[in-house]
C-alpha cells in the first residue's frame, strides 16, 4: 500500500467515516479507525498538550516518525507490530507542529481485556504467558526498552502477540545498568496492570521468572 493515500491524514479524518478510538483534548494523542478500499487502518494524531511541550517538540524528532522507524526496527527483528504505512509531519522551516502515523489495523484483543478482572483462568492462558515471556526475551536480547510495556499496548490476534504504541521505544547500545533498570521497570509495569486479576498476574509473573 502506497502512502500516497495518506498524504493528508487530517483531510481523511474529516472527509471519511471514521471511528474515534481516542480523542481527549488533554492528551497528546488522538486515535482514529478508518476503512479504505475494504481495509482498515489506524491514524494516530500527535500534538502538544502544553505550551512548554509545544516549544520542545518544535525541534524534536516527531513521535510519528519515531513510531514508524521503531515499527520497522521491530519487524526486522521478527517482533510482531501493526504494519506501518507512513508518517506525516506538519512542519514549517524544519519546525514540527504535529504529526500523523498510519498503520494497518489489528483486529484483536488487548491483554488488558484478555486478562480482565472477571475472567477465570483457562488452559490457553499458559500459552499466552509463554508468548509474553518470549516477547520480553526478544526485547532484552536486542537491548530494547518499550517504556510503556503494559497490557493495553499488547494485542493478541490468532494466537500471536503484537506490540503497540512504539513512540517511546528505544534500543540501547549495550546492557548497562541503565538498560537493566529500565528493562525491569517495563516488566514491573506489565505485571502491575494485572492487579485486578490476581490469577493472571501470578501466572505471568511465574512464567517471566522461569
Amino acid at each position: 500500500m502506497s502512502g500516497s493515500l495518506f498524504d493528508n491524514p487530517a483531510f481523511l479524518i474529516k472527509q471519511n467515516s471514521v471511528i474515534t478510538i481516542k480523542n481527549n483534548q488533554n492528551d497528546s494523542t488522538s486515535v482514529y479507525l478508518i476503512a479504505i478500499n475494504n481495509k482498515k487502518y489506524v491514524i494516530k494524531k500527535y500534538r502538544s498538550n502544553s505550551y512548554w511541550k509545544f516549544l520542545i517538540n518544535l525541534f524534536r524528532t516527531s513521535k510519528a516518525r519515531l513510531c514508524f522507524n521503531n515499527s520497522l526496527l521491530l519487524k526486522s527483528l521478527s517482533i510482531n507490530v501493526a504494519t506501518p504505512i507512513c508518517y506525516k509531519e506538519i512542519s514549517f522551516f524544519g519546525l514540527k507542529f504535529g504529526s500523523y502515523f498510519v498503520s494497518e489495523y489489528i483486529d484483536g484483543v488487548t491483554l488488558c481485556d484478555y486478562f480482565a478482572k472477571n475472567k477465570k483462568p483457562i488452559s490457553e492462558w499458559q500459552d499466552v504467558a509463554n508468548k509474553i515471556a518470549n516477547l520480553v526475551s526478544s526485547l532484552y536480547k536486542n537491548n530494547i526498552v518499550h517504556h510503556d510495556f503494559c497490557g493495553k499496548n499488547i494485542m493478541l490476534k490468532d494466537g500471536e502477540l503484537f506490540l503497540l504504541d512504539l513512540e517511546h521505544l528505544k534500543q540501547y547500545r549495550k546492557k548497562n545498568a541503565k538498560f537493566l533498570k529500565l528493562h525491569q521497570k517495563d516488566i514491573g509495569l506489565f505485571l502491575n496492570y494485572f492487579n485486578l486479576n490476581k490469577d493472571a498476574k501470578r501466572l505471568c509473573g511465574k512464567t517471566l521468572q522461569s
